[in-house]
């Protein structure tokens, strides 16, 4: 074989680096449209840096877990077309800098939102997505507990690092 035959091109780009409502990009509609267009102009391969929830520094590579996906990344307006969240509970409230993200107020937005879909999740949804959410926390069970034991007792402790817990 001919190695100019097993060559191919993509390309390195984050998703938080895609246009999005809070000044970054989602795994949601805009992501889709990248992935068409560069599966059009004939590239092979998105390559993504590491897609866990984000620590000190908002760095993909200071994550607080090997396993879990970075909760800013999920697409909201994904919610709101399933029902678990409003159109209003969904948009971000606070102005976004075009210069520079501001992080813990798109976290804080996030995170409250996705606590509201949650909550509407369990007691909405249909008995197939809940029996398929039961087999995901099954199949994640040797991380998942754990994951969210660490994550409820650093919020407990206001984010503190683990070292300077009671």
């Amino acid at each position: 074989m001919n190695i100019l035959e097993s060559r191919f091109g993509g390309v390195l780009l984050h998703p938080t680096s895609l246009p999005g409502e809070g000044g970054i990009g989602e795994l949601g509609e805009n992501a889709h449209k990248w992935v068409n267009w560069i599966c059009a102009a004939g590239l092979r391969i998105w390559q993504v840096l590491p897609l866990g929830p984000t620590g000190y520094g908002n760095s993909p590579y200071q994550t607080f877990s090997a396993f879990a996906g970075n909760a800013t990344l999920i697409d909201l307006q994904n919610l709101v077309n399933r029902g678990w969240l409003g159109e209003e509970e969904a948009s971000i409230a606070f102005e976004q800098s075009t210069d520079q993200i501001d992080y813990a107020n798109l976290i804080k937005h996030k995170n409250q939102a996705l606590s509201r879909a949650a909550a509407r999740f369990h007691a909405q949804a249909a008995p197939e997505v809940l029996d398929a959410y039961d087999v995901f926390q099954a199949r994640n069970a040797a991380w998942l507990g754990d994951y969210a034991l660490f994550m409820a007792l650093k919020g407990f402790h206001q984010g503190k690092a683990w070292t300077d817990w009671d």
